[in-house]
């Protein structure tokens, strides 16, 4: 699971459905020591001036782009669900809180 928390990134609204979003504005190679994944990378919202560091099967998964935006989903059992959306997709589907 990645270190940001959904109390920490600004809400948007879908519908009924809020989620936690920030704006990828970098992505470079992890240099954090408190794992052992090689490959994994750190996903900076600078706009919030926030980081994330996340292992190498979420990349390969979603493949994020600078300019997308990393999601969390807060589910009923108190589980984050971490995703990825492009501009275009996410700026379409969502609005932000106020």
């Amino acid at each position: 699971m990645s270190k940001a928390s959904s109390t920490r990134l600004p809400a948007y609204q879908r519908g009924d459905k809020t989620v936690y979003a920030a704006k990828i504005t970098g992505i470079e190679l992890c240099q954090s020591r408190q794992h052992d994944y090689p490959g994994a990378m750190t996903l900076l919202f600078g706009e919030i001036g926030k980081r994330s560091e996340l292992k190498p099967v979420w990349l390969n998964q979603y493949h994020p782009e600078i300019g997308g935006y990393f999601v969390v989903e807060d589910g009923d059992d108190g589980y984050h669900k971490t995703t990825y959306e492009s501009e275009a997709a996410f700026n379409k589907n969502y609005i932000r809180n106020q």
